[in-house]
């Protein structure tokens, strides 16, 4: 109950205008004691409480106001936002939710609920509450948030016009970070740094603002100055995972791959998203010292980490068991788009006997295009699932009665193992990123064939059980016109031109130890070298030297579009391939005769 308005209430309101806040709320303690249903009464201690920091007593008291009143938008929102404070999240949406529902033009709970929500993952939901409290009411902050929610969701244009719309009024580091992470993600690297460098000279050690222009500038190509930022980030936020793991990514472009597996480790360590120690995974099947029992434990680690506490929500299906109908297979990925992916993905789609299996597509796209439309032509069902979370694409998944579930990424960067992890399939099987395992006790087979594993060899480096295909283990279309292939170059020129456009990652001593034999052994020979600019060029240099290849016999070869890269495949005689992570798309390319 509210009691009603006296002279005590009034001079407690005076006290905090004039900021004696602790004699305000001595007074406001001992009227709980002589009149403790008073609702009001416990409420402005609460607030006094919350303002002040002290979170734990202020929820307390608050959730006393709320059971005397709780038809109190405002006191449902103080109270929702002390369990946002606790990182008691389910609890604060619960009581934001009712302030919303007894007064929804009650903006600060439309703004605090949308926060929370974005907080929990649920960032389509928040974004409409951050909407409808800048419909109520005109807030620089709310925008802001607006802004970062907006980017988040892949939205970038919109969250740019937001973002604009703030810095006009407020020129804010956060602002700067929050529109450049939005040009970052429309690909306007330069501009992105520029905002980021903007924000850095209003605040020289803002850590988000150093990892998003280190990010910007590796994307760029400026790999070994935005490695400079991220390890400045890392410096500043020792307990953020997210440079560590951007600098792995961009160390094993510079073929560091030592390194960068340190990074990803530090990055594991630190952060509870199982995408960031699948990273660590994937790294380690780069490097060649890592033995296949070493692989495996550590994706045994991954599945402890997050399978093993899901195993307690499996369930058994309720697939129809019937033998007359279609059986329905689901294929998750986020690669349903302009990504190596599609030109594996697309021509298994298009070859499904559709009259004995039933195609669901579940797509992560976030932005879609036209090989997203090739993709889509060949499903009998698509589910775009980017903006959901594991738990609801599982659901869906059980709801849609799918047979086989197909994971097309282990471990690799796009991975979505999580939701594997909840086995919303009864039979579950890896198959495309590369020829691994994912240590889930959840995925029962792997696809294979006898080129990448032989029969007759032992194959307990995997979890799953292993399924031979009778030739190979790849299906490739180049989905494009291919420039017509020349003559072997060596004709013309007079010596032979050996090649490697695979990923730099994929490079390491013992590979170029074989290189430097192989042009030793071919005289006047010449090696092309996919890699982005850096000092790691002159690293390789120095190892040719080392193994008496004198450097105008490398040559580096950049990022091209397209068209103009395919063309470059002309100007090679013979390509070499990498190990122990052997290349895929580049000698498909190449074995199309490009």
């Amino acid at each position: 109950m509210l009691g009603e308005p006296d002279a005590r209430l009034h001079a407690v309101l005076a006290l905090f205008r004039r900021g004696e806040s602790a004699t305000a709320e001595g007074i406001l303690a001992n009227m709980t004691k002589s009149e403790p249903a008073r609702a009001d009464v416990w409420f402005l201690l609460g607030t006094s409480q919350l303002q002040t920091g002290r979170v734990q007593e202020a929820s307390a008291s608050l959730q006393r106001a709320v059971d005397l009143f709780p038809s109190s938008a405002v006191y449902q929102t103080n109270l929702g936002e002390t369990y946002r404070r606790l990182n008691q999240l389910e609890q604060a949406i619960e009581h934001l939710g009712r302030a919303v529902s007894i007064d929804p033009n009650l903006a600060v709970a439309h703004y605090n609920l949308g926060f929370v929500l974005r907080a929990t993952g649920r960032v389509r939901e928040g974004l409409l509450e951050l909407q409808r409290a800048l419909e109520i009411a005109p807030d620089i902050d709310a925008t802001a948030q607006l802004a970062e929610a907006l980017c988040a969701d892949g939205r970038y244009e919109q969250a740019a016009l937001h973002a604009r719309s703030v810095l006009a009024k407020r020129p804010l580091p956060v602002v700067h970070c929050i529109l450049a992470g939005a040009l970052h993600g429309l690909r306007d690297f330069s501009r992105a740094i520029a905002y980021y460098s903007q924000a850095l000279e209003l605040e020289p050690n803002r850590a988000s603002a150093h990892l998003g222009k280190g990010r910007a500038l590796c994307d760029d190509g400026r790999l070994d100055e935005g490695m400079l930022y991220l390890q400045r980030a890392a410096a500043l936020d020792p307990s953020d995972p997210a440079p560590h793991s951007v600098l792995a990514d961009n160390l094993v472009w510079s073929g560091r791959i030592t390194e960068a597996i340190a990074s990803a480790r530090l990055a594991s360590e630190k952060s509870r998203d199982p995408a960031v120690h699948s990273n660590l995974i994937y790294l380690l099947t780069l490097d060649p010292s890592a033995s296949d029992a070493t692989i495996l434990a550590e994706a045994r680690v991954w599945r402890e980490r997050f399978e093993a506490p899901l195993m307690t929500t499996w369930r058994e299906w309720t697939n129809d068991r019937s033998h007359m109908r279609r059986i329905r297979i689901g294929y998750v990925s986020s690669g349903f788009r302009n990504k190596v992916d599609s030109h594996f993905i697309i021509p298994l789609l298009a070859n499904h006997d559709h009259e004995r299996f039933e195609i669901y597509c579940y797509s992560y796209v976030h932005q879609p295009d036209h090989f997203t439309e090739l993709n889509r032509a060949h499903a009998n069902v698509w589910r775009d699932i980017a903006r959901m979370k594991d738990n609801e694409v599982a659901e869906l998944i059980r709801q849609d009665s799918i047979d086989i579930l197909v994971d097309l990424a282990l471990h690799s960067p796009e991975t979505h193992l999580a939701l594997f992890a909840r086995k919303p399939a009864p039979v579950q099987i890896c198959w495309l990123a590369y020829p691994g395992t994912t240590g889930l006790e959840a995925m029962g087979y792997r696809i294979t064939d006898p080129f990448l594993d032989s029969p007759e060899c032992s194959v307990s480096q995997y979890s799953e059980r292993s399924l031979w295909l009778p030739s190979s283990f790849w299906c490739y279309d180049p989905l494009r016109a291919t420039p017509a292939v020349s003559e072997p170059p060596a004709l013309k020129n007079g010596y032979v031109t050996f090649a490697s456009f695979n990923r730099f990652g994929k490079v390491n001593s013992q590979v170029l130890e074989l290189w430097a034999r192989v042009l030793q052994a071919v005289k006047d020979s010449r090696l092309a070298i996919f890699v982005s600019p850096g000092v790691h060029t002159a690293q390789v240099y120095r190892s040719f030297d080392e193994l008496g290849v004198t450097r105008d016999r490398i040559v580096f070869t950049p990022a091209e579009p397209k068209h103009e890269f395919l063309l470059r495949h002309n100007s090679v005689d013979l390509a070499l391939d990498p190990f122990p992570c052997n290349g895929v798309t580049a000698w498909t390319r190449f074995g199309w005769g490009v």
